[in-house]
C-alpha cells in the first residue's frame, strides 16, 4: 500500500513533511545541531530529502502547515564547503597551520583549544560589555 502524501509539497527542490524537533544541541562553534524525526515518507519525498541532505538552505518550522507566502524566498548565500561544515574546515586548516607554521612543541588538540580560545576572547572583546 502506498503512503498518503499528508498535505506534502515537493518543488524545486523544496520538501514540506510533517516532523518532530527530537533534540537540539549546542556546538562549540556557536551553531546548533537539530534532530529532527519524520512520520514514514512516500518515495517522492524520501527521494527528495535524501538530495538535500547536505545543503545549504532555509529551515522554517511551525506546529501548523505553513503556506507559500510565509517561506523566505531570498536565494540562499553560496558557500564554497567541499562537503565539509565550518567548524570541520576551521579544524583543518589550523591543523595545516599546526603542521606546517609551528614548531609542534604543543600536541595539535592543546594548540586547537589556546587558539579557538583566543578567537573567542577577541570576538568577545568587540561586544558591547552586557554580552561578553
Amino acid at each position: 500500500m502506498e503512503k498518503p502524501n499528508i498535505g506534502i509539497t515537493n518543488y524545486m527542490e523544496k520538501l514540506q513533511i510533517p516532523a518532530t524537533i527530537e533534540s537540539l544541541r549546542t556546538l562549540a562553534d556557536g551553531t546548533i545541531r537539530l534532530s529532527i524525526g519524520t512520520q514514514e515518507l512516500n518515495p517522492e519525498d524520501s527521494t527528495v530529502l535524501m538530495r538535500l541532505v547536505r545543503k545549504l538552505g532555509w529551515f522554517v518550522f511551525k506546529e501548523n502547515r505553513i503556506d507559500d507566502d510565509e517561506i523566505p524566498t531570498e536565494n540562499v548565500p553560496e558557500f564554497k564547503t567541499d562537503g565539509k561544515t565550518p567548524s570541520e574546515r576551521l579544524h583543518a586548516v589550523l591543523y595545516v597551520l599546526w603542521n606546517t607554521c609551528t614548531k609542534k612543541e604543543k600536541p595539535f588538540d592543546i594548540f586547537y583549544a589556546e587558539y579557538i580560545e583566543k578567537v573567542i576572547e577577541g570576538i568577545k572583546s568587540k561586544l558591547p560589555p552586557k554580552y561578553e
